[in-house]
């Protein structure tokens, strides 16, 4: 079983602290990070996605990762996997196999996270994506045309990771309400 967004952010904002003390820094990247948490609600568009991925006679969805949101991406197929009944793959963005491109079409969901540098995200891959048909959702900076875009908020690396997970958190939830049933597909 997961350890659950809440587990996910504790782990997170406990790691924040102790590096905080171990460098002799200020700990008020934990207080960010708790307002942007507290701060991120369900955006509209994920719903419209979860209802389409319910309605896909064959859904599959994707979560990548890159850099520093490997974790919110594994972490989402993981929740995805025991919550909803959808087959969910995660992958560290730098470690996608390029190959599941060709599979991809209008059954696929991907969902990307990013940060605010735009060429973090693999060149082309949520326009490759886009362009067999899938579904993309990019949460982070980088907006691609045809692409469902969630900005992350600025702030400190910790804030970004977090709302990630809370947006993942919510797009999970979502799905799950919407899925008939919660056997595997």
């Amino acid at each position: 079983r997961t350890c659950g967004s809440r587990g996910l952010l504790n782990i997170l904002a406990a790691h924040d602290y102790i590096a905080s003390l171990i460098l002799n820094e200020d700990d008020d990247d934990v207080t960010s990070t708790a307002r942007v948490v507290a701060a991120t609600t369900f955006p509209t568009a994920l719903g419209g996605v979860a209802d389409g991925v319910a309605a896909s006679p064959n859904p599959r969805l994707l979560y990548i990762g890159f850099s520093e949101h490997a974790t919110t991406s594994l972490y989402a197929a993981l929740l995805t996997n025991e919550t909803t009944g959808v087959v969910a793959q995660g992958y560290v963005g730098e470690e996608f196999p390029h190959d599941d491109l060709q599979r991809a079409d209008a059954d696929l969901t991907a969902i990307l996270f990013g940060g605010p540098d735009p060429n973090a995200m693999s060149p082309g891959l949520a326009e490759n994506l886009i362009s067999a048909g899938a579904t993309v959702i990019v949460v982070g900076d980088t907006d691609t045309t045809g692409s469902t875009h969630i900005r992350s908020p600025a702030g400190h690396l910790s804030a970004r990771v977090a709302h990630g997970v809370v947006i993942a958190d919510h797009f999970v939830s979502a799905l799950a309400t919407q899925m008939p049933t919660t056997q595997p597909r």
